[in-house]
């Protein structure tokens, strides 16, 4: 008996397609992010506790439980028939798939344990026609050998990569988290002085990455996650470092007719969009500026009907400062950051994100100075990448780069 193939539904229009994306073709929604009401409508009624403790603005992150955590993630609207083919598999030997923590345009997310530690961490495996072309396994594997290099606390790091079952998996870092695109869900647009400290964890971790030649070309909020610090900080954790290059995708390309593009409507760059070779770090500094102007104002630098409008607007239109999208009161520093991140051309950004920080690390010591307790961004969150993040899971339970380096002698010496 044969299995149908998948079909992938609008949240929007309905519209059905057999191939994933992230955009509807028909009506522009994102593909992988249901409304607040449909979410609501998805959600059992009887869940009302778990409802009352992700809703509570006064909970602390560390009282959320994993089902909690889980029902605030994107719904997928990929509707698949049977039982998922990778739960109770063993995976290369070493890694047996507990769960499923989430699905989005690039594959799945699971829950694994190392058979022989008994560790936890998660598994990324990305969605089977990335499988299929020499070319995309030779880059998967190339781009996941820069990546595992990342040692930077604000990033989430990849341990093992590979293929089974005729897809390609990474092994990476288990981080339980709401991701910033969720906050701004659920709690509208963020204060100057709770978001200044998450930029500059982002721009910490991208510092390293860019340093060691690594662009991540898809930074939007789904790829921010947020958890806490023992001491109740707020601390960032930034997914899919060049995995962006696995995912250029035919229906995109078209959008333009040049090249490959690759990333975020709402988030991508004028390069990006046009599918200029030039690429780099700066790329990544405009991605930063339009996150910024989604967190701090609650709404995309750009709109429009569809992908092929916000991608326009990128190109042609100028950005309208932040300040003037919010009615409450933005620091006045603000909108010069922003501005200057979001530039067309990437000679007039900022030419590299230390200088970003260094600005925002001026500006919220300049809002802090007639304060009791005068804080530095850098210092602060230099102090939040010290601690380990507490996602709710026991520190010894975590597989760590250190326990596979161990567990990799051992079997050399044996």
């Amino acid at each position: 008996m044969s299995t149908p193939n998948p079909k992938y539904f609008c949240p929007r229009c309905r519209a059905a397609f057999d191939v994933d994306s992230n955009y509807c073709g028909r009506c522009g929604a994102d593909m992988h992010r249901a409304s607040r009401l449909q979410r609501a409508l998805l959600l059992d009624e009887d869940s009302s506790d778990r409802q009352k403790a992700v809703h509570d603005d006064t909970a602390p992150a560390s009282a959320l439980t994993e089902s909690a955590v889980e029902s605030r993630r994107p719904v997928d609207r990929r509707i698949s028939i049977g039982p998922d083919p990778w739960l109770g598999k063993v995976v290369d030997s070493r890694y047996r798939v507990i769960d499923v923590l989430g699905r989005g345009g690039m594959g799945v997310v699971y829950k694994i344990e190392h058979q022989r530690m008994g560790k936890i961490a998660a598994m990324k495996v990305l969605h089977r026609d990335l499988a299929g072309d020499k070319e995309v396994i030779t880059r998967f594997r190339r781009e996941a050998e820069a990546v595992s290099k990342l040692t930077h606390p604000n990033t989430v790091q990849v341990f093992d990569f590979g293929t089974a079952q005729g897809a390609l998996y990474l092994v990476m870092e288990y981080v339980r988290g709401l991701d910033i695109g969720s906050l701004i869900d659920r709690d509208g647009a963020m204060d100057f002085e709770r978001a200044a400290p998450l930029f500059a964890q982002v721009c910490s971790a991208l510092t390293e990455a860019h340093e060691l030649g690594i662009v991540h070309r898809d930074l939007k909020p789904e790829n921010i996650l947020v958890t806490r610090t023992p001491s109740g900080q707020d601390f960032v954790k930034v997914l899919d470092f060049g995995l962006a290059k696995l995912a250029a995708r035919e229906e995109l390309s078209e959008v333009t007719g040049r090249g490959q593009v690759v990333g975020t409507p709402y988030y991508m760059s004028p390069e990006q969009i046009r599918g200029d070779d030039e690429v780099d770090g700066r790329s990544d500094i405009y991605s930063l500026g339009s996150l910024m102007y989604k967190v701090l104002t609650g709404e995309p630098a750009f709109t429009a009907t569809s992908p092929v409008g916000v991608l326009t607007k990128h190109l042609t239109e100028p950005v309208v400062p932040p300040s003037r999208r919010i009615s409450t009161r933005l620091p006045d520093g603000v909108d010069e950051i922003v501005l200057k991140a979001m530039q067309k051309r990437q000679a007039d950004r900022y030419p590299s994100v230390r200088d970003m920080l260094e600005d925002l690390d001026a500006l919220y010591e300049e809002v802090h100075e007639h304060s009791t307790s005068s804080k530095r961004l850098v210092r602060h969150q230099s102090r939040a990448t010290q601690v380990e993040a507490d996602d709710g899971l026991e520190s010894d339970r975590r597989l760590k780069r250190a326990d596979l380096d161990a567990y990799e002698r051992s079997l050399q010496r044996r």
